[in-house]
């Protein structure tokens, strides 16, 4: 649930927020970059897709505590405070999804999605014309959001023409996509 709040409500959390501050600005910081590159790391005899995203999963966290400074932000009206946070948590959506799988992409839709709803809630304030201006134009020089084409066009070609060659090189089993996508696969069966 997204919802402003206040200091009264968990001090605790207000500790947490000061103690994080300054890893917060530099993801400010970063997420106002052009560029992000998070590497996929595989073991030797591991195809593509069995690469872990904990670069990727992390991020929804760090999203999750913009959001909650938003709001904590905004239970204090200050709305250009709270709406700048938004922007980091849109700005780190479209650079995690620019990632090549699919998964990238959908979780920086599910980042984004967290942004929105933080606007909702400060739209629901009172704010001048000047301001819906600025924040409106703020939202339209955001970079484009990445496609399913794109992704399906690089990464998970890319993925499966990896697999296929080390299926063809006898450098793992083919039936590890069977054990990945069956439905009765146990998660502890899959390499």
């Amino acid at each position: 649930l997204v919802e402003p709040w206040t200091a009264e409500l968990s001090p605790a959390l207000v500790q947490w927020l000061d103690m994080n501050q300054p890893a917060m600005e530099l993801i400010c910081d970063a997420s106002k970059k052009t560029q992000y590159y998070s590497p996929w790391v595989i073991r030797e005899k591991e195809s593509l897709l069995s690469v872990l995203l904990p670069g990727c999963q992390r991020s929804r966290e760090i999203a999750r505590a913009f959001v909650i400074r938003a709001m904590f932000k905004l239970g204090k009206d200050d709305v250009v405070g709270a709406w700048d946070d938004l922007m980091v948590v849109h700005r780190l959506g479209r650079q995690i999804g620019r990632g090549p799988s699919i998964i990238e992409l959908l979780v920086g839709f599910a980042i984004e999605q967290s942004a929105i709803s933080g606007e909702l809630e400060v739209l629901t304030r009172t704010i001048d014309a000047n301001q819906l201006k600025k924040f409106n134009s703020e939202l339209e020089s955001l970079t484009a959001r990445s496609t399913v084409k794109e992704k399906v066009n690089l990464g998970e070609r890319v993925m499966f023409l990896d697999w296929l060659t080390k299926v063809a090189n006898g450098i793992v089993d083919g039936e590890e996509i069977d054990a990945i996508f069956s439905p009765t696969a146990n998660l502890k069966d899959v390499p």
